[in-house]
């Protein structure tokens, strides 16, 4: 899954997978192959994460969670996952990778999210492929506290919001 959706210099193989299948060995061992264009050299994963960019780690990190949903997913555990900001510093590529995977995520019956960004085009992104409207919240802090409220202006703000509002709404 994670060769497949996200673009990093690197690759990822299991060492060691047909004796964690065959109940020889418990844990996986990953190996890491640094790739460029012209060649690829295997690369130990400290070495691997003093030359990745910030955007990089946080793929990498997001390994981690993809082994952890997958095992979910295969036993059905019913999850709610509170996702906070997870595709800021990456490029186009891997922030649509993510929205995607996301996506897959919330299609399963025993799987529940909150999403939580500042990035308002993440936040549009993520409901035109699979947040319904109505389960789109903004939260503003003012006079009255915290306040949780329908979102709006995800689309066209000014068509949208302003334009039927402007001469009833100083």
């Amino acid at each position: 899954i994670f060769n497949d959706r996200f673009f990093v210099p690197f690759k990822l193989t299991a060492k060691n997978r047909t004796s964690v299948i065959l109940g020889k060995e418990s844990m996986l061992t990953l190996v890491f192959t640094f790739e460029d264009g012209e060649g690829n050299a295997p690369v130990e994963k400290d070495a691997l994460m003093r030359v990745l960019s910030t955007g990089e780690k946080r793929a990498f990190y997001i390994l981690n969670i993809i082994f952890e949903v997958e095992a979910r997913n295969k036993a059905k555990q019913e999850t709610i996952f509170v996702i906070d900001d997870i595709a800021d510093s990456f490029d186009y590529k891997n922030k649509y990778a993510i929205i995607q995977y996301l996506k897959e995520i919330a299609a399963e019956l025993f799987f529940n999210q909150i999403i939580l960004t500042h990035n308002f085009d993440f936040f549009r992104t993520v409901n035109s492929r699979f947040v319904p409207y109505a389960n789109c919240l903004m939260v503003s802090n003012g006079s009255a506290g915290i306040v949780m409220s329908q979102a709006t202006g995800i689309k066209n703000v000014f068509v949208n919001d302003w334009k039927p509002k402007f001469f009833k709404d100083p």
